[in-house]
């Protein structure tokens, strides 16, 4: 399969923000955290109504605050944004992105259960099959209990766990889960 996107090209200029965008970052680089900063505040530093014409440009300037910076910052609905404080980031990210990854890959799942097998080639069939099984450890995996379960295993410098252990033991776990529902219900 061969990438939609085109391939990068050395001699294309690196990004440079536009004036709007660099204006909010300069504005947004100033709230601490737990502050608030309004639209009208982002608008007054952008000289103009930035949610009727440039609402891609705040999306800009919090993706670079965030890297460039580590600040992150959360909607607040009719009002603005609000900075995060470090301790905040992980909770107000993980119930927000955890949620739409559980339900997105739910969806697929569900899509690609609708499938009709038997009418596809062996090769394919195992592709649809296991693209399924990868949207259905997707949604297992952003969920509470995962965190629960991997939770003892963390240690407390930053490290990943390694993977392959830690879907295996995902996957043992779910399947004595079942076994135990299976029986209890027969």
């Amino acid at each position: 399969m061969t990438s939609p996107h085109p391939p990068h090209d050395p001699t294309r200029p690196p990004y440079v923000a536009s004036v709007i965008t660099e204006a909010i970052i300069k504005v947004m680089r100033k709230v601490r955290e737990g502050d608030v900063i309004t639209y009208q505040q982002l608008d007054d530093a952008a000289q103009c109504n930035l949610r009727a014409t440039s609402r891609h440009s705040i999306t800009t300037a919090r993706k670079t605050l965030r890297r460039e910076d580590s600040m992150v910052f959360e909607s607040v609905r009719n009002v603005g944004y609000r900075r995060l404080r470090n301790g905040e980031i992980s909770e107000s990210t993980w119930h927000k992105k955890s949620q739409h990854i559980r339900r997105t890959a739910h969806d697929g799942r569900k899509d690609h259960l609708a499938v009709k097998l038997e009418n596809l080639p062996m090769d394919l069939r195992r592709e649809v099959i296991a693209r399924a099984t990868v949207f259905h450890l997707l949604a297992k995996t952003a969920a509470d209990r995962a965190v629960r379960n991997i939770l003892p295993k963390v240690q407390d410098k930053w490290k990943s766990l390694p993977m392959t252990t830690m879907v295996r033991k995902i996957l043992a776990k779910k399947a004595a889960e079942e076994a135990k529902d299976e029986n209890t219900e027969a």
